[in-house]
């Protein structure tokens, strides 16, 4: 109920916006987050939850500032808040970085060694 209510209010006020930004965001954080996961899910046997949690995160912070970042959100007329600039990301999409990036960080999240806490007993 109350995320409704959030999502509610922040479409409410953010009506006469253009929507190219949140086609762009929303495109971006799904290739992001969900097609790394999938494809180390579907085809590599190593990908573990420390993977899945990194390439996610991972994926998912970086997206957003770039797209913080990017000229969908200022510096262009059709922007999000047109009359201010601070885009230093280059291009409308973010994924072209956070895609590869989510990979590889989904990889590095499987491969590295798990170090053990003193508050936890192996399994035997």
């Amino acid at each position: 109920m109350a995320l409704c209510t959030v999502v509610l209010s922040l479409s409410a006020a953010t009506h006469r916006y253009p929507i190219d930004f949140l086609f762009d965001f929303s495109m971006s954080v799904a290739a992001s987050c969900v097609f790394p996961v999938l494809i180390y899910s579907f085809f590599w046997s190593r990908f573990n939850r420390r993977g899945l949690l990194w390439a996610v995160h991972g994926g998912l912070l970086i997206c957003t500032v770039l797209m913080v970042f990017s000229p969908s959100v200022s510096g262009t007329a059709y922007a999000l808040c047109p009359n201010a600039r601070f885009d230093w990301y280059p291009f409308q999409t973010p994924g072209l970085v956070s895609v590869p990036a989510a990979f590889l960080l989904g990889w590095l999240g499987s491969v590295m060694p798990w170090k053990a806490t003193g508050s936890r007993k192996p399994r035997r």
